[in-house]
């Protein structure tokens, strides 16, 4: 029975092989080839981002003459693009501790094939557009600046105090800018602190860290303070214990935060991830 059945198997093998070499002979292609899509378009960006720049740039000459060669620069704001070259932006910017804000800046964008381009308007930058329109990142191109942008889709719309609701983790970098009427050639002294963030959903939040303030460690300490954010993601927090104020963004649908601080002095960023 077996050398019945291994000998009808093989001659049914042989001949669906035989069948298969025919077939190959006429033909070349069974399945379809499908084709990755790439390149980028203007319409690539036709967004809100938010998004987050730090650097240094050449201080003016008043400020030269008091001993400093280079400034910190930061900024956190909301940039719109309409999808045909067109773009405004709003944001807090920090120049060497001097505090200031803008709205609905005006400005072009170009986009290239190869997802490369610019953008001019309130600073120029050399960009390059990540995942589709997701994300861009950039130079700036301003003579006497050096310094770098992040932008991320918003996907956020019609926000409130509720949005932020939840642990978040909280890191900051940046500078703490004496200011040059008290100590002239003092240079700015870098900063940093990594903790958590609870926010209530009605604009309270506890915050416990660790910080570093020109290489003195402060061990961990809770911070009790409120927030708001406003119907467009844009928002503020404020650290009651410490006495210290920021700008912010919500993107991600409040799963992110981009964040400036707003105290005279300070060049500093933060960013808030939702645990």
């Amino acid at each position: 029975m077996k050398q019945i059945f291994g000998a009808s198997f093989a001659i049914v093998f042989l001949a669906a092989l035989a069948g298969l070499v025919s077939v190959s002979k006429h033909s070349r292609t069974i399945l379809p080839i499908v084709y990755a899509q790439s390149g980028c378009t203007y319409a690539s960006l036709a967004s809100n981002y938010a998004f987050t720049l730090s650097g240094w740039a050449t201080p003016p000459p008043k400020v030269l003459t008091e001993g400093k060669s280079s400034i910190p620069i930061v900024a956190v704001g909301i940039a719109a693009f309409d999808g045909a070259g067109n773009w405004t932006t709003t944001f807090t910017y920090s120049h060497n501790g001097d505090i200031s804000s803008a709205i609905s800046v005006p400005g072009t964008y170009t986009v290239n094939s190869n997802c490369t381009g610019t953008l001019t308007g309130a600073a120029e930058f050399s960009v390059v557009i990540v995942d589709g329109g997701a994300e861009i990142t950039g130079v700036g191109t301003d003579n006497d600046t050096t310094s770098t942008i992040t932008m991320r889709k918003q996907n956020a719309t019609g926000c409130s105090n509720s949005t932020l609701t939840g642990n978040y983790a909280i890191t900051l970098a940046g500078f703490g800018t004496p200011s040059t009427k008290l100590v002239p050639a003092n240079p700015s002294v870098p900063l940093a602190l990594a903790g958590l963030a609870t926010f209530d959903g009605a604009g309270n939040l506890t915050v416990s860290f660790t910080s570093s303030d020109n290489g003195d460690i402060s061990p961990l300490r809770s911070d009790a303070g409120s927030y708001t954010v406003s119907s467009d993601c844009a928002g503020t927090i404020t650290d009651e214990t410490a006495g210290v104020d920021f700008a912010t963004v919500v993107l991600a649908g409040g799963t992110e935060v981009f964040g400036v601080q707003t105290d005279v002095g300070t060049a500093a960023t933060f960013e808030l991830k939702k645990q």
